[in-house]
């Protein structure tokens, strides 16, 4: 029974080597110590999500001082009056950070005919969607809708009972 290592094969006694064996007993203040390395180790960022984040921010900061200038321009320029300046001027940030803008999706409803291909006349990211995903996103913004609001249930009126003639 116990201890006939004998008849085991060779396979299932490594494995056993391996995976049954005495647990050390550790002092629960060293135990701590590992843990809290661990947590120092895991809170720090990533370093090429920093180096991205940084990279954005150099961008956003060059594309801004070219637009500064631009508006400096603009701003002294005699010519113009202050409603046309300051419409000149928000149409030159706009255009700035639009590269910087997330594009919004388009959702395309696939037919038979166009299964998995990009239509004619979509530009810019896309998703493929059927009429199932598009019935349930809809339901999904009516609940989202729906759950900031008090829900009332309304009664329907009740009919009216007709005189009866005499």
């Amino acid at each position: 029974m116990y201890g006939d290592e004998d008849d085991l094969p060779d396979w299932f006694l490594k494995d056993e080597q391996r995976y049954n064996q005495i647990r050390i007993e550790v002092e629960p203040a060293d135990l701590r110590l590992y843990r809290d390395r661990l947590k120092d180790v895991n809170v720090r960022t990533i370093k090429k999500v920093v180096e991205a984040k940084a990279r954005k921010q150099r961008k956003l900061k060059n594309i801004m001082a070219k637009a500064k200038k631009k508006a400096e321009v603009i701003t002294n320029n005699e010519e113009l009056s202050q409603k046309e300046k300051a419409f000149e001027v928000n149409k030159l940030y706009k255009k700035a950070m639009a590269p910087l803008q997330k594009k919004e999706t388009k959702y395309v409803v696939m037919k038979k005919m166009n299964k998995g291909h990009k239509p004619k006349g979509v530009k810019g990211p896309y998703k493929l969607v059927d009429k199932r995903m598009k019935k349930d996103k809809y339901a999904a913004n009516k609940r989202e809708a729906k759950k900031g609001k008090k829900h009332v249930k309304q009664s329907k009126p009740r009919p009216q009972k007709k005189a009866r003639k005499a």
